[in-house]
């Protein structure tokens, strides 16, 4: 492990035919090259579907509600997202004067009765989070009603796995380069898997256990960022912590027990992060954490807290640092410090020397542990 002190310084989709199950073709509608191929299935599928309650999930745009409800004015659209920011884009942008659309933004799927579930499953990515979905929104179908995934052809096999699961014998339409599957719901689901996990982590002497759900980082395992973090981590007494991006809670959780009259305010994008760590909270009995669902920022105690802490997401881009660095610069009080973990030293340090000083860096296997002190005035 290294130390360091850091002085001053500065797939467009292709548009083509979809095949009708009887084989003949059909172009897909105007626009449809902007859109996602499982979701350009779904929508060129739709006048063919019955439904009136209708529930869409992992449509990031809401591209698939809106050619719902813009096609059935009479529909009640439920379009279920697990990512705040995206669901208030979708109800500022795609959504905005659409009454007959229900933007939702929730651990879980809302509880009713739906006629039709149109799913675009992945062909990568998180796919535990797709069958995680996929099976808790065709529990939400009425008997009767019909659950519509579309998938490109290079996710086919997992899909098709978990409709014969589900379904049994699930119609299966072809489509130039991906596939549609449709299934009645005959009855209630036979089983429900439990897609929820434990997890457990050591913090020095102290075991601490919580909970991981699909969509969240850390689900069944922690982020490689987050030890580094534990290791490297102090918090005071009577210190007021910020941990912005909070996940499953294992940050929020190990310093809300790091020292006497702590307390803890957990953000995260995603209403299940916020559910995780409420839950692991109360296994605890900890009533020093609070967990809210935001974008990235928390505003509402500006200029109060001690400590900000986080891993932020480091397969992304600089935008990142700005909103973690900013967010952070807001939240603190002048002297207060900041700790993150991050694969991308330089993004960090160049955007902490806008507001921050005593800047260092410590070296942890293939992370960087950045640490630094809010200067005593304003940017």
């Amino acid at each position: 492990m290294a130390h360091r002190r850091v002085g001053q310084g500065g797939a467009k989709s292709s548009g083509r035919a979809v095949r009708k199950a009887g084989g003949t073709r059909a172009k897909p509608g105007p626009g449809s090259e902007r859109i996602r191929a499982a979701e350009r299935y779904l929508i060129h599928w739709l006048p063919r579907l019955e439904g009136e309650q209708v529930l869409v999930a992992l449509s990031p745009e809401c591209q698939v509600a809106v050619a719902v409800a813009d096609q059935r004015p009479s529909a009640h659209v439920t379009c279920f997202f697990l990512d705040f920011p995206l669901a208030e884009f979708a109800r500022s942008t795609q959504a905005a004067g659409l009454e007959n659309i229900e933007v939702v933004c929730a651990a879980d799927v809302p509880s009713k009765p739906y006629d039709l579930f149109l799913l675009p499953f992945p062909s990568h990515g998180d796919l535990e989070l797709a069958r995680d979905l996929l099976e808790a929104g065709t529990a939400e179908v009425r008997e009767g009603g019909t659950v519509a995934v579309a998938v490109e052809i290079a996710g086919e096999k997992h899909l098709r796995e978990e409709m014969k699961k589900l379904f049994g014998h699930p119609q299966r339409h072809p489509i130039d380069d991906g596939v549609l599957y449709l299934a009645t719901k005959s009855g209630p689901l036979k089983k429900r898997r439990e897609f929820r996990e434990d997890f457990g982590f050591r913090d020095g002497e102290r075991l601490i256990t919580g909970f991981s759900r699909p969509g969240l980082w850390s689900h069944r395992k922690l982020v490689g960022g987050i030890r580094p973090l534990l290791d490297k981590m102090e918090i005071g007494a009577g210190e007021k912590v910020l941990n912005p991006g909070c996940d499953v809670g294992a940050l929020a959780l190990a310093a809300a027990q790091r020292a006497e009259g702590v307390k803890v305010v957990a953000i995260d994008s995603n209403p299940r992060a916020v559910e995780c760590v409420m839950a692991a909270a109360a296994k605890h009995g900890l009533t020093n954490i609070e967990a809210h669902l935001a974008s990235g920022r928390w505003t509402k105690e500006r200029g109060t807290f001690d400590v900000v802490v986080a891993c932020p997401p480091y397969m992304t881009n600089e935008r990142v640092a700005d909103i973690f660095i900013d967010g952070a610069f807001e939240a603190l009080k002048p002297g207060g410090r900041v700790i993150l973990s991050s694969k991308h030293r330089v993004w960090y340090v160049d955007e902490l020397h806008r507001g921050f000083d005593d800047i260092q860096v410590d070296e942890v296997r293939e992370f960087n542990v950045i640490r630094a002190v809010k200067r005593g005035r304003g940017k």
